[in-house]
């Protein structure tokens, strides 16, 4: 038995210092960004993307009920048990700096990065979002189900082409995405913004 643990755990360092970057360098930081709504496939998405991702680099989201499962933390869990969870919400432009300003980007001993979710009010996300946008590489936007009743999407849409973010995001399309709109979206905010 202590032979196959030695053997087990030799095989894990193995792979875990074959898929890091040298001297434990940050690599690009995703931020995700999606239509909130719907857990199980939201959930599956995370599972596929953000979990490799991170022996790359950091994952930073804003916070909601469809990954709670999926980011759940031991200090999530005191907080909430304590009553403090209203403690960690971002309620100002203040803690929006002092959040992100905070964000971890170095490399856990088991070769992951983290992600880092932000717990944000309906005054504060706005703010939230604009500055994560600040530190991301590349993003990763869920439209599926995407339509008019998304403004937040549409919000986040205008953010990422005047933030130049446009060309490094992959969008997530299903038959049930309005396109149309997506469209419309981006070529308005683009003549608004004088892009191309």
């Amino acid at each position: 038995g202590l032979l196959a643990f030695v053997g087990y755990r030799g095989t894990v360092e193995f792979g875990l210092r074959a898929s890091r970057l040298p001297s434990g360098r940050c690599g690009p930081t995703l931020l995700l960004l999606r239509v909130f709504g719907f857990q199980r496939r939201t959930e599956a998405l995370f599972d596929a993307v953000a979990e490799r991702w991170r022996f790359r680099g950091p994952v930073l989201m804003i916070a909601g009920t469809d990954l709670a499962m999926r980011t759940v933390t031991p200090g999530d869990v005191v907080s909430f048990m304590s009553g403090r969870m209203k403690g960690r919400c971002i309620v100002d432009k203040e803690q929006v700096r002092q959040a992100t300003a905070a964000i971890d980007m170095t490399m856990d001993p088991d070769g992951r990065f983290r992600t880092t979710k932000f717990f944000c009010q309906e005054n504060t996300w706005h703010a939230t979002l604009t500055r994560l946008l600040d530190h991301s590489d590349v993003v990763l936007m869920d439209l599926r189900g995407f339509g008019e009743s998304n403004r937040g999407c549409l919000f986040e849409l205008r953010e990422l082409l005047s933030h130049e973010l446009l060309p490094r995001t992959l969008f997530i399309a299903d038959h049930a995405t309005n396109v149309a709109l997506l469209e419309q979206t981006l070529r308005q905010q683009a003549s608004d913004l004088g892009a191309t």
